[in-house]
């Protein structure tokens, strides 16, 4: 899944296909051929051009270069791996693993402690900025506040 940035018009899409210079992607309400679009996913953005569209798939054409590997990038969201193999058990009649289970809900919580520190080393370091205006530094301090809730999550439930 990304985010499709049209102007000030946000659409979600489903990436179906992705190379260094473009993708093809499934949604609802696309932009029409031409127009000039970014494509996001987490942190990763990239600007281009929709080259085709029809009802409920596009083709977009990126300014640059962009590197495969991270936008196909197959952690996605915490649990989801977990969440796709019972899925997939589920659908092949197996049994569920129960300790399987547990250790992926270990390993999440493990994520989500990682996540929370990650977010206060970069507060930090914004933090440490010489030109910090005080809205940035307000927004920081929000940032700040998720990110040690976030990583109290994770340390509470292992």
């Amino acid at each position: 899944m990304a985010v499709l940035c049209n102007g000030s018009a946000t659409v979600p899409v489903r990436v179906r296909n992705i190379s260094a210079h473009g993708a093809l992607l499934e949604g609802d309400n696309l932009p029409p051929e031409h127009k000039t679009i970014s494509l996001k996913r987490g942190s990763l953005a990239s600007a281009g051009h929709v080259a085709w569209s029809s009802a409920r798939q596009c083709g977009i054409r990126f300014s640059g270069t962009i590197d495969v590997a991270q936008w196909v990038d197959r952690a996605g969201p915490i649990g989801q791996q977990r969440i796709d193999a019972t899925v997939a058990d589920f659908r092949n009649g197996a049994k569920l693993d129960a300790g399987r289970l547990v250790r992926s809900r270990e390993r999440d919580l493990g994520a989500v402690t990682g996540l929370g520190d990650q977010l206060l080393e970069v507060c930090e370091r914004l933090a440490a900025l010489p030109d910090m205006s005080v809205a940035l530094a307000e927004e920081l301090i929000r940032i700040e506040a998720v990110a040690t809730r976030l990583a109290a999550i994770g340390r509470s439930s292992e």
